[in-house]
C-alpha cells in the first residue's frame, strides 16, 4: 500500500467534519426515504402492473420474465 503524505491538520479536521455531517444527512434522508418506499411499493407494483396490460405493443422493451 502506498503511503499518503498527510494532509494539513485543518484540512483533515474540516473533512471528518464534512464526511461526519454528509453521512448523517444521508441517514437521515435513507430512512425517510426507506418509509417512503415501504408505502409505494405496492403502488408501484400496482402501476407496473397497468402499464404491463396498457403496453402489449411494447413487449420488447418490458418483458413480462422479470425475476
Amino acid at each position: 500500500m502506498p503511503v499518503m503524505t498527510a494532509p494539513s491538520r485543518t484540512a483533515q479536521t474540516r473533512f471528518t467534519a464534512n464526511k461526519a455531517h454528509r453521512l448523517t444527512v444521508r441517514d437521515v434522508r435513507l430512512t425517510a426515504r426507506t418509509s417512503l418506499v415501504r408505502n409505494n411499493a405496492s403502488s408501484a407494483a400496482q402501476i407496473y402492473r397497468v402499464s404491463q396490460s396498457c403496453c402489449q405493443t411494447g413487449e420488447a422493451r418490458h418483458p413480462t420474465n422479470l425475476p
